[in-house]
């Protein structure tokens, strides 16, 4: 579990609530009346200690785990790539991660946020027929690049 939601306590939360740029982050939760069990939708964020009325999916949750410095001992993800025209799968696991969080304010407004990040991935599984080449490892380190910008900017 803690691979989608951020570990909190009491103490934890309370700081998030009064640091500029961070937010308290928590399991968003739904009731399946029908089969009487919880569903967990994804992650609710929270602006102070009010919910802001916005939630991630799991993918998002686990963006948000590598942009804080926080991910479990293994972080599985898996995304499709193109190469060469074709749509390729790729699992692998998020290894060691360095972030830095560089807020910018202006008057207790947020103007920007900017987060160097840098990973390092061991690669689980690759669908192509084609063997492993320098450029291929190039060209996947750059579609993952661009798929993790797109993740952080959501």
């Amino acid at each position: 579990m803690h691979s989608l939601v951020p570990r909190e306590t009491i103490q934890s939360i309370c700081t998030l609530i009064f640091d500029p740029g961070k937010v308290p982050v928590l399991l968003y939760l739904a009731l399946n009346a029908k089969q009487q069990t919880v569903n967990m939708i994804g992650t609710a964020l929270f602006h102070h200690d009010l919910f802001s009325g916005t939630t991630l999916n799991s993918n998002q949750s686990k963006m948000l785990l590598i942009l804080r410095n926080q991910k479990n001992k293994y972080m599985e993800l898996s995304d499709t790539v193109n190469l060469f025209g074709h749509k390729i799968n790729l699992s692998y696991n998020v290894v060691n991660i360095h972030s830095t969080l560089k807020i910018k304010e202006n008057f207790r407004t947020l103007d920007s946020v900017h987060i160097p990040l840098q990973t390092d991935i061991e690669l689980q599984e690759f669908t192509s027929k084609r063997p492993l080449t320098e450029n291929m490892i190039k060209d996947i380190l750059n579609s993952l690049e661009q798929i993790s910008q797109n993740l952080a900017e959501l």
